[in-house]
């Protein structure tokens, strides 16, 4: 029985120990964050007959967005001496039908990956990859994907906003580290 309870124990405590060490280090951010950059790359599955944004017009409405939010939440800041952040998005405008022979013009969640870069001068304190994932958005924006009928450009908002939102609470997520 005592060789039992002596097993058990250890184990515990081997797991424990290697629970611990698997654990990220926790990063120390100055409280607020100076934007160096924002880019994005924009790539569309077919070539659609109705015009969509265009790469600078999607890579401005992201700025707005992130920057309003991540205001609102108080982590920016115009003192380049704070630590700096650069956001790096991939975006792949997908359509409804694709893959098909009848892809169409009316618009699905895209693909979307995003890389946060947090650095103090020209160290990198942290770096967040996402990659692969798809954005659908709620259930309304599910029913007007499933029924073709998001066909026009203002559709798109939605899309982005929502994006944008996904990137800002993993930088808010960095910050609370």
């Amino acid at each position: 029985m005592h060789k039992i309870m002596l097993r058990i124990v250890a184990c515990s405590l081997l797991v424990v120990g290697l629970v611990g060490c698997s654990t990220t280090p926790m990063i120390k951010t100055t409280d607020q964050l100076y934007i160096e950059n924002i880019s994005l790359t924009l790539t569309e599955s077919v070539t659609p007959d109705i015009e969509y944004y265009s790469q600078e017009e999607m890579q401005k409405i992201f700025e707005d967005v992130l920057t309003k939010r991540l205001k609102e939440e108080n982590l920016l800041t115009l003192d380049n001496t704070q630590n700096s952040l650069s956001i790096e998005i991939t975006y792949r405008r997908q359509f409804a039908g694709d893959g098909t022979p009848f892809p169409s013009d009316s618009l699905r969640g895209p693909r979307i990956g995003y890389t946060i870069i947090v650095k103090d001068g020209s160290k990198v304190l942290t770096k967040e990859n996402q990659f692969g994932l798809e954005y659908v958005g709620n259930m309304l924006m599910k029913l007007k994907i499933a029924s073709y009928t998001m066909r026009e450009k203002s559709d798109e908002d939605a899309l982005i906003k929502g994006v944008a939102a996904m990137i800002a609470e993993d930088i808010e997520d960095l910050e609370k580290q």
